[in-house]
């Protein structure tokens, strides 16, 4: 059975970074989107960031906070194991960020739940998806309008 991490996110005042457990989730806002990372003790965080080196790394929390707002999100105790394993492996085998690909949240949802998955990307996708569909019906609503037009013509000329 898989775990689905679902979170609670709440504001993580300076005084409760010390209580900050491994395996505890933590965000700030990026330039118009969430960035992710996994709090790994000892006042680390593994995140994924772009760049010209590999994306998921290890740094200082602060690093990670780069002077904004952070929340967390309070891993599972039961899974903590679990979790820090899954983050050690990520950390032996870091990968490069991709925003499609591998991106802070494929990373911080590969480590809490077993598989990599990006919730932002999943709604890109979505909405992208509608609008193909609808600019399909409306090409091939044009293009039968432009047929039956064609088509009428040629049956005056007759």
């Amino acid at each position: 059975m898989s775990t689905v991490f679902d979170p609670e996110w709440l504001p993580l005042e300076r005084h409760m970074i010390a209580g900050l457990k491994p395996g505890d989730v933590l965000r700030r806002w990026k330039t118009g989107v969430w960035h992710l990372g996994i709090y790994l003790g000892d006042g680390k965080v593994l995140h994924n960031v772009p760049g010209d080196s590999v994306g998921e790394r290890l740094t200082s929390y602060h690093t990670f906070a780069s002077g904004k707002d952070v929340q967390v999100a309070r891993g599972y105790p039961a899974l903590r194991a679990e979790v820090m394993q899954r983050a050690t492996e990520i950390l032996e085998n870091p990968r490069a960020y991709s925003y499609i690909w591998r991106n802070c949240e494929h990373t911080a949802y590969e480590i809490m739940e077993g598989r990599p998955r990006s919730p932002t990307v999943q709604r890109v996708n979505g909405v992208l998806s509608v609008m193909v569909v609808v600019s399909l019906t409306a090409l091939a609503y044009n293009f039968r309008r432009e047929i039956g037009s064609g088509l009428r013509q040629l049956g005056r000329r007759s």
